[in-house]
């Protein structure tokens, strides 16, 4: 048997047959070419000490890297309570009224966190002018939503939109938002307006609404029920009372009942004074402060 790693000889030659031994030539060494610093790649694909590349560039089918370091890409607004909603119509905003954007300009600064722009209108020109400049007044101060209308909350980069109980579901509204921008890291705000006890906590638990705005003339009830909703989900309630005006008894009540606050007009917020608005919102925050307590305990 012959080995594999020996080739055998052939047949045909002599068995006394002797094969030259080749004669190697040397030749003289060339000089070392001198050291190039290596250049820098303009793709950084190599993995630390691995030697291999990226397999993100290899496989399109690969899932895209998140946009941020959270789960899904994506961080969640935070929303700051307690707050006032401020909700305004565009007229107000279009109106070139100096004393009414000095008016959402204070409101903004120190007392508002949210502003809802609502329209009864069909057409959407006026809404996108309107939700544009306010955009620009706002400034990041605020979040501002768009109610039922997602294409122009969209258009105008709103910060979300707020969808009434016959409204689209919030999944649809939050996926039709970030189809429209797909270079946004933080989600947009989807809120719900509610009625009911059972909408109140199906938005929260079964749609996932990042808040919820309760309706209702009868502040009395609506107090009863919002202290009901506010042990059942662990989302803020803002109380909407009509083109009511909230008294300092009136709020004290819905706080009281677990509200994070309340939504007030444009109108309305001129009658209430710096103090009132005060002394509403620092009770608000003693109230979260035990109603948290008494949920951990």
């Amino acid at each position: 048997m012959v080995p594999c790693s020996v080739t055998a000889p052939s047949s045909t030659l002599p068995a006394t047959a002797i094969i030259p031994r080749q004669r190697h030539t040397s030749f003289p060494r060339p000089p070392p070419l001198p050291l190039r610093r290596a250049r820098a790649s303009p793709v950084s694909s190599l993995s630390n000490g691995s030697g291999q590349f990226n397999q993100q560039l290899f496989r399109p089918g690969d899932p895209p890297q998140p946009r941020t370091p959270l789960p899904g890409g994506y961080k969640r607004p935070e929303l700051k309570v307690p707050t006032l909603v401020l909700q305004l119509d565009p007229d107000e905003v279009l109106a070139r009224d100096n004393d009414a954007l000095a008016l959402i300009d204070k409101a903004v600064s120190r007392w508002v966190g949210i502003v809802v722009l609502a329209t009864n209108e069909a057409s959407g020109g006026k809404l996108y002018e309107a939700a544009c400049s306010l955009k620009s007044l706002l400034r990041d101060r605020a979040y501002l939503l768009v109610a039922e209308r997602v294409d122009i909350a969209a258009a105008a980069a709103a910060s979300g939109v707020l969808l009434s109980d016959q409204g689209l579901p919030t999944v649809v509204a939050r996926n039709t938002m970030l189809d429209s921008k797909s270079e946004l890291v933080v989600l947009p705000l989807v809120a719900r307006i509610v009625h009911t006890v059972d909408a109140a906590v199906n938005a929260s638990k079964s749609e996932g609404a990042d808040f919820l705005i309760y309706g209702g003339a009868d502040l009395k009830r609506v107090g009863s029920e919002v202290g009901y909703v506010y042990k059942s989900v662990k989302i803020p309630i803002f109380v909407s009372c009509g083109k009511n005006n909230v008294s300092y008894a009136d709020a004290l009540g819905l706080l009281a009942s677990g509200a994070s606050g309340f939504v007030t007009s444009l109108e309305n917020f001129g009658l209430f004074g710096d103090e009132f608005l005060h002394k509403v919102l620092a009770l608000c925050v003693r109230m979260l402060v035990a109603g948290m307590l008494a949920r951990i305990n």
